[in-house]
């Protein structure tokens, strides 16, 4: 499968319902939820206001109704999803098989 034909089945159906503006913490902490928006160009704008008026700024975060995956990415996620041969791995296995679940 081409670079383009994987691209566009990984992203059928997989377009955002709504953008997110996002502002970073200090200290190293993850980023705060700062507004949801259901217009891209909303976030947009106010992402720009943010950075022109705030020191920290923001980021904008698209928000997907479901994951879409190509057949190449849910057949690795399958295989490692049973590989846990290496002490501690049997955790991401776990995680890696209920990811695969929850988006069949």
């Amino acid at each position: 499968m081409s670079d383009d034909t994987e691209r566009s089945v990984a992203s059928a159906g997989s377009q955002p319902v709504a953008w997110m503006t996002v502002i970073p913490l200090w200290h190293g902490g993850g980023p705060a939820v700062d507004r949801v928006f259901l217009c891209e160009r909303e976030a947009l704008e106010a992402k720009e206001w943010r950075d022109a008026s705030t020191e920290r700024g923001a980021d904008i975060v698209p928000l997907y109704r479901s994951l879409t995956l190509t057949d190449e990415e849910r057949e690795a996620i399958a295989w490692f999803s049973i590989y846990s041969d290496t002490p501690g791995e049997e955790r991401h296995a776990v995680v890696l098989a209920k990811l695969l679940q929850r988006t069949n």
